[in-house]
């Protein structure tokens, strides 16, 4: 069956979205909105301003972001469309969290969670709790974070949800690498990492290699750093990241620089500077 108007902008938005081509994205959910817009369809419209409202998040334009969302959940409201407000609500609590007002955000996403306890979308409720996670990593209170995180981790092991589970591990270990309980920072990094490769996400194979070094270093052990960190380079380089290169070359001179070798850090720095 063919698809409707309003779905050939929409399946496009989702493809452009995904590989962070933004404008593109925008132009087609811009069209999908339209289109809803005249056919009178305000479930499709409230999903599309929900859309357009994390383009523009991403695009970097906060308060016209907010004001999407905040339609949209006007809209939800209105005709009793408690998964769409739920995702409203989600949607304004990044935002606030992205501007650092913790507790706004926390506000919002609370209230999602209230409604999302309700709608039988295990994979929405874990997403929840891991948001609630971050926030509470944020905010450095790494208990909280850590009991969220560790329930988002049960669902996702319970739905088979492999790059949730991913990035919960990933999350967790970031919390014991700021407790310095380095070795359980290692095996939650390394468990992400085995996900990952199963998955074949380079770019996220490469930001574990790249975490595994940080917390290798912070535990004295130089070359493990230095191993890790260069097969996080050498995959970047596959992937043309060339930002994430000059990082990491910043990173080594860090490292170096920490040993007193400054012959060496200085020349890693200064890579650094020429990464084309």
């Amino acid at each position: 069956k063919k698809p409707d108007e309003i779905i050939q902008y929409f399946v496009p938005y989702l493809i452009y979205y995904q590989y962070n081509r933004y404008e593109d994205a925008k132009w087609c959910a811009i069209k999908a909105l339209e289109l809803a817009q005249k056919q009178k369809n305000e479930e499709m419209k409230i999903n599309i301003l929900n859309c357009i409202g994390l383009v523009l998040f991403q695009e970097g334009k906060f308060a016209e972001a907010l004001s999407k969302h905040k339609e949209a959940l006007f809209l939800s409201k209105e005709i009793n469309n408690i998964y769409e407000t739920s995702k409203s609500l989600l949607n304004i609590g990044q935002i606030y969290k992205s501007q650092g007002a913790y507790p706004k955000a926390l506000k919002h996403i609370q209230l999602a969670i209230t409604i999302i306890r309700d709608l039988d979308d295990d994979e929405l409720f874990s997403n929840t709790l891991y948001k609630i996670g971050q926030l509470y990593y944020e905010m450095e209170n790494y208990e909280k974070a850590f009991d969220f995180l560790k329930q988002s981790l049960n669902y996702t092991i319970k739905n088979g949800d492999l790059n949730g589970r991913a990035h919960c591990l990933n999350d967790i270990a970031m919390i014991y690498c700021e407790t310095k309980k380095y070795n359980e920072a290692i095996d939650y990094y390394d468990k992400a990492l085995k996900i990952y490769q199963k998955l074949s996400d380079l770019s996220e194979v490469a930001t574990q290699f790249n975490n595994l070094a940080i917390v290798y270093h912070k535990k004295g052990h130089l070359n493990k750093a230095l191993k890790y960190i260069k097969r996080s380079i050498e995959i970047l380089e596959i992937l043309g990241v060339q930002a994430g290169i000059e990082t990491h070359y910043n990173n080594i001179g860090t490292f170096y620089a920490s040993e007193k070798n400054y012959t060496e850090s200085l020349k890693w720095h200064k890579k650094a500077i020429f990464v084309e």
